[in-house]
């Protein structure tokens, strides 16, 4: 049986790591075709990972360790991060952490030999698209499950990335929400954990979590970092719309 991405998600053969001169580049250029990024220690997971993706037409880049990705990361590129859990150093979850502040969108799968329960709910809130168990079986059903998610996180980057050059819809979306959500919104693209935006718009936990699930519904985003992304794209339009509000009645919330 022949595996297969998504076609709009294959590009060229896998990549090779080359340092190119910085140079403005336009979403219609080869530069922008959606890559499988594959960051773990194991060598033999990195290389059947990356012949895999070759052998459905999809271009990947492959690294060692968090940190040759973090040096190699580019925020314009789009794709998806295959990340291993536990490495030496800098773990998976450091990584995501890293990537969450500095609001990259790529859709990240977790894979792990060891992964256990709360690892998984750890990764998934913070904005995890899937968590695999390794080591990956060889029957079809395994690996079209594999590719099925794959080609989905390529299928949502690439929906993300076009909406956020939509503007006047991300506006549309801001002006839908109340000014207790908005408020709460200018919390959550300043880094702050949950308690503390919380905290900051007076809320109690339980009300935080209704509005903050009522505003990331409205802006149609699927982690904290694209809700950042959207938020500094359109920040300069704004203007009066970022007033700050009086404290929010936590009788709204019922």
């Amino acid at each position: 049986m022949q595996h297969t991405l998504d076609a709009s998600a294959a590009a060229q053969p896998r990549a090779q790591h080359s340092r190119q001169p910085h140079r403005e580049r336009d979403a219609t250029s080869e530069d922008f075709a959606s890559t499988v990024f594959i960051v773990d220690d194991d060598d033999a997971v990195r290389d059947s990972l990356a012949l895999l993706m070759h052998s459905c037409g999809q271009k990947t880049e492959t690294f060692a360790t968090p940190a040759a990705f973090l040096q190699a990361y580019d925020s314009q590129r789009p794709g998806c991060l295959i990340l291993d859990v536990r490495m030496p150093g800098m773990s998976g979850l450091e990584l995501q952490t890293r990537l969450n502040g500095i609001h990259c969108i790529l859709p990240v799968i977790f894979i792990s030999a060891h992964g256990d329960v709360p690892m998984a709910v750890s990764a998934m809130r913070a904005g995890a698209v899937n968590f695999v168990q390794k080591p990956f079986t060889h029957s079809d059903q395994a690996l079209e499950k594999l590719l099925g998610t794959i080609n989905e996180a390529l299928h949502n980057d690439r929906q993300q990335r076009q909406r956020l050059h939509n503007h006047e819809h991300i506006v549309d979306c801001f002006d839908s929400l109340s000014k207790e959500e908005r408020r709460l919104l200018q919390q959550m693209v300043s880094g702050k954990c949950d308690t503390d935006c919380a905290a900051a718009v007076g809320l109690d936990k339980r009300a935080a979590d209704i509005y903050r699930t009522r505003l990331m519904k409205k802006m149609e985003a699927g982690s904290r970092a694209y809700l950042a992304c959207q938020f500094f794209q359109i920040r300069h339009l704004l203007d009066a719309n970022l007033e700050v509000c009086p404290q929010t009645s936590q009788e709204e919330m019922g």
